[in-house]
């Protein structure tokens, strides 16, 4: 159950990611920033699952939480202290539309 939420969340941040990109940049940046999602997705479950599995031998920690949700779980923090500083903040702009006074 906890890993079905986790992959929504994810989904959930890939469309929001390739939305603003989209409508900031073009379709081919927000594609982009969908499969960079993606790839962290794949990339930390694949590592934290493995370090999960190493620490915790039985396969389910409590009767809701198996080792992958655990493993899903770990980094979630991280990610989306990362997901927040590359897609949500808004960037400062270089040069002002807007004459100083």
């Amino acid at each position: 159950m906890v890993e079905l939420f986790v992959l929504y969340l994810h989904l959930v941040a890939a469309l929001y990611a390739f939305t603003k990109r989209w409508q900031e940049e073009s379709a081919a940046a927000g594609l982009l920033a969908a499969t960079l999602v993606g790839f962290l997705f794949l990339l930390v479950w694949s590592l934290s699952g493995a370090f999960v599995r190493a620490l915790i031998s039985a396969p389910m920690v409590t009767p809701w939480l198996s080792r992958d949700g655990l493993g899903l779980l770990l980094p979630l923090p991280l990610e989306i202290a990362l997901f927040v500083y590359l897609f949500v903040r808004q960037r400062r702009k270089e040069f002002s539309d807007t004459p100083r006074q």
